[in-house]
This record gives C-alpha cells, sequence and structure tokens, in this order.
C-alpha cells in the first residue's frame, strides 16, 4: 500500500526468545495462500500494531540517555522528538497509529516536520518556522548515504503535519 512516495509493508512479529523480537515479512503470496484482501490484512494490521506495539515519543535527550552516559550535557528546551513503538522495530509505523500526530501537536501547540530516521523511527521537529525543506531534504540524504544501510531507509524528504487541517504532506 503506497503513502506518498513510501510503501506501507507487513510484518509478522515473532518472540525469539525472553525480550527478544524479530519480525517476518509478509509477501502477496501470503495473502493469496491466506484467502483474504489486501484491506483485510491492512486492517488486521492496524488494529494489532497499536494494541501490540504502542507508540511512543520521547525527547532527542531522553533517547540518547539510554544509549549512552549523557551526564557532561545539560537539558535544554527539547525541541527534537523521537517517534517509534515500544519495541523500536519497524516504528516508522507509527505515523499511521490514529491521533499520535495530532495529539502530539496540540500539546506542542505547533506544526510538526518529520523527518526519516530510518525505517525505525521518525524525528519530529516542532515548526518554529526556522526551517525550511530543502535544508531538511539535505540533512536527510546525507544521514542516510552515510549512517544506514539501504534496506534501513524510509525517505530522503521531511514530511509536514499541519496541526490545524490535522493532514500530513509529503
Amino acid at each position: 500500500r503506497e503513502l506518498f512516495d513510501l510503501s506501507i509493508v507487513y510484518y509478522v512479529v515473532v518472540s525469539v526468545e525472553a525480550n527478544v523480537t524479530g519480525s517476518i515479512i509478509i509477501h502477496n503470496n501470503h495473502i493469496k495462500l491466506w484467502d483474504i484482501t489486501e484491506n483485510d490484512l491492512y486492517e488486521f494490521a492496524s488494529d494489532n500494531t497499536k494494541r501490540l506495539l504502542p507508540a511512543g515519543i520521547k525527547s532527542m535527550f531522553d533517547t540518547l540517555s539510554e544509549m549512552v552516559d549523557m551526564e557532561d550535557f545539560c537539558n535544554t528546551d527539547d525541541f527534537m522528538y523521537v517517534l517509534t513503538n515500544k519495541e523500536k522495530l519497524q516504528g516508522a509505523s507509527t505515523i499511521l497509529y490514529p491521533d499520535v500526530l495530532s495529539t502530539f501537536a496540540d500539546r506542542k501547540n505547533a506544526n510538526l516536520w518529520l523527518l526519516p530516521s530510518s525505517i525505525h523511527e521518525w524525528i519530529i521537529v516542532c515548526d518554529d518556522g526556522n526551517m525550511n525543506r530543502e535544508t531538511l531534504s539535505e540533512m536527510i540524504q546525507e544521514v542516510n548515504g552515510s549512517q544506514l544501510a539501504p534496506d534501513e531507509v524510509l525517505s530522503d524528504h521531511p514530511y509536514y503535519y499541519n496541526r490545524t487541517t490535522k493532514v500530513l504532506s509529503a
């Protein structure tokens, strides 16, 4: 299923062992074998994904603090946030969850820039009027080209969420 220049891809999440999960991609031949439609699969996935892998938004500072010792950094006003799911596995799908973006935008009283960090997460930046699509695209392309494996790249440009209209655009 297409969403702008993105593709919605379906997975089955499997438990490998305690606290370790993995995923198996669902192909079109699975849909035929299961005798369901892609719309059926989308509905199942929409319900199950938000229930099994709830979305979470953390400040970039809090996210980095989980990975490295951040004692030497001061926590100034947060301006970047990470949107993913509780497993941090294929978490980019969380933008499809109803009300995730609208609730956050309302809480921050701002429109949002969504930067595709990888297939696992988005970086959200509140629009303060100081950023533009071209600069953000260049930054995303640089990171994608130097920091991500090709199969982890989500997109090369930012998306914009308008708080008033509740519309996500490419």
